[in-house]
């Protein structure tokens, strides 16, 4: 993992894929705070170095039918000044105001989402993975107006302390009322956090400050009046002896559809060969049902297969390249392996074979 840059520090340098590590808080006010961090003497054994304050516009996006919220992803646009990037954030998980989430970030020219739809970087590439030819509608902005401090012990920066007045901009409405919060980042997740978590114990024993519950996507979410769609349910999949034999065709269709709609975004996104695997599992449990039950179901129903069929294809072209690297990386791990420069050109080929199968599938 990369050390985490300052969060006043906009990253016009190489993308980062990182887990960001930092804890939110609010309760006091931040006058109060910033008076308790630019005391004369810092807290033993810390430095406090004050930055600039900095002024930032982030702007949240997703598909029309929450393509990137299927995923378990947050998409957000920052600007400051002249510079931008893009960012792709995991669901937090969250406890006693400490939130930890994988962040995968790149530069973007001028902050336009057209940019970002025509990247070759890694947000830029999970984007066109997941929404394809789907356009980015913008949910709402939160315009920050940001305090950053750096924290430092024994010559090392450890952290920084960033005390955010903020507000959400829906289009169409007035903004929100302005809210504060203050954040505490880790400088990098292969750090010790026992120095930062002891100098914010100093902190929350010097101020009331208490964990904040929500993410400011889900304040904007909660003040913009929008509400992801739920998982996706096609009905009942419960099945007892008293239902006749085409409820019971249903209810199996609708069983492994749900988890061939589950299992969608995974592999769209191609990270975890297992979400592909499991996706044609059900694909093929699919197309078993259908051949089962052909006499029980109503003939449009039936035509179903075809896309099946399609579908099943494609998956079974990448699985199948998914498989050879799997078994050639278990290869090279054995004892007694093979010179590893002469098996790289076959692994390289059959990347190649599996990036263009991707192509091809996502596509479809």
């Amino acid at each position: 993992m990369q050390e985490n840059p300052s969060p006043n520090a906009l990253r016009s340098a190489p993308p980062v894929d990182q887990e960001e590590i930092e804890w939110q808080l609010s309760g006091a006010p931040l006058e109060g705070i910033e008076a308790w961090l630019t005391r004369s003497s810092a807290p033993s054994p810390y430095r406090i170095d004050v930055e600039p304050t900095v002024e930032i516009v982030d702007r949240y996006l997703d598909t029309e039918d929450w393509r990137l919220h299927r995923a378990g992803l947050v998409l957000r646009i920052r600007t400051r000044g002249a510079e931008s990037e893009a960012t792709l954030k995991g669901f937090s998980s969250r406890e006693n105001g400490l939130v930890r989430r994988r962040e995968i970030t790149e530069p973007l020219p001028h902050g336009e989402r057209e940019a970002l739809l025509r990247s070759t970087g890694p947000v830029g590439r999970r984007i066109e993975s997941l929404c394809g030819k789907r356009s980015l509608r913008a949910l709402f902005a939160v315009r920050t107006n940001r305090r950053v401090f750096r924290l430092a012990t024994n010559g090392s920066r450890i952290g920084t302390i960033a005390l955010d007045r903020f507000v959400v901009a829906v289009p169409g409405r007035n903004p929100a009322p302005e809210e504060t919060r203050v954040e505490v980042e880790a400088a990098g997740s292969d750090e010790p956090l026992g120095p930062v978590q002891a100098f914010l114990d100093q902190l929350r024993r010097a101020l009331p400050l208490a964990p904040v519950e929500e993410s400011k996507f889900e304040v904007g979410l909660r003040l913009s009046g929008l509400v992801p769609p739920a998982p996706l349910r096609f009905g009942e999949t419960r099945i007892d002896r008293g239902m006749t034999i085409e409820e019971v065709a249903f209810a199996v269709l609708r069983r492994q559809f749900t988890k061939m709609v589950a299992h969608e975004p995974g592999t769209r996104l191609g990270e975890d060969p297992e979400e592909l695997h499991d996706m044609r599992v059900a694909t093929r449990r699919l197309r078993a049902a259908l051949r089962l039950f052909g006499d029980a179901l109503p003939s449009p129903v039936l035509r179903w297969t075809i896309g099946l069929k399609r579908t099943a294809s494609a998956l079974g072209e990448v699985r199948d390249l998914d498989v050879q690297l799997e078994d050639l990386e278990a290869w090279e791990s054995v004892d007694g392996r093979p010179d590893e420069g002469a098996l790289a050109p076959l692994t390289a080929e059959l990347r190649a074979r599996r990036d263009r199968a991707r192509r091809r599938m996502l596509a479809r």
